[in-house]
């Protein structure tokens, strides 16, 4: 392999979404920014943005909700879900958002923007960020036990052999909801 010219990077990409829980039905945006590592914003810069998603297994966080199961993955490809390119304002700034639609119920999702930044040398440079979108603010979770009693989980139950189908209700944050 021959290199005939290589040039160090000159400036950064920055891809930032706002934190907070995201349902279908609204919508999601990140910022991306170019920066210049010496000083001042990527203008007359090109950029380029797609969006994807993909179903994704969640399990909410706390201990007493290790040993259920919230659901499965279903579909776990990738959909290209939209895109966008235009040229960098003075600020090195643009906002890439994405409706967050047609999710089937019950199912988690994790939506990614890939986000290219190309400045006037045609230098480019690509950052990724994503962020979890639930499709219902109720997650139901299911656990096997050997009894009412028991705390240890079942996997497999043999036919004639008794158990207990333990159901709980808690919102993504893992609050049991009534």
């Amino acid at each position: 392999l021959r290199v005939a010219l290589f040039r160090r990077v000159t400036y950064s990409v920055d891809v930032s979404i706002p934190e907070g829980r995201k349902l279908m039905g609204g919508t999601i945006e990140a910022r991306v920014a170019g920066k210049y590592l010496a000083g001042g914003n990527v203008a007359r810069g090109k950029w380029g943005w797609f969006w994807t998603r993909r179903e994704t297994w969640y399990q909410p966080p706390g201990e007493a909700l290790a040993g259920y199961s919230f659901g499965d993955v279903q579909k776990g490809w990738a959909e290209d879900l939209g895109s966008d390119s235009g040229a960098l304002g003075g600020d090195g700034t643009v906002v890439a958002a994405q409706k967050l639609a047609d999710g089937e119920k019950g199912r988690v999702y994790f939506y990614e923007l890939v986000a290219t930044i190309e400045d006037i040398d045609r230098q480019a440079i690509s950052r990724s960020a994503g962020g979890l979108v639930f499709s219902s603010e109720c997650l139901l979770g299911a656990r096997l036990t050997a009894g009412p009693r028991s705390d240890d989980s079942l996997y497999f139950v043999k036919k004639g052999t008794p158990f207990t189908l333990r159901i709980v209700s808690v919102d993504p944050d893992g609050t049991h909801l009534a």
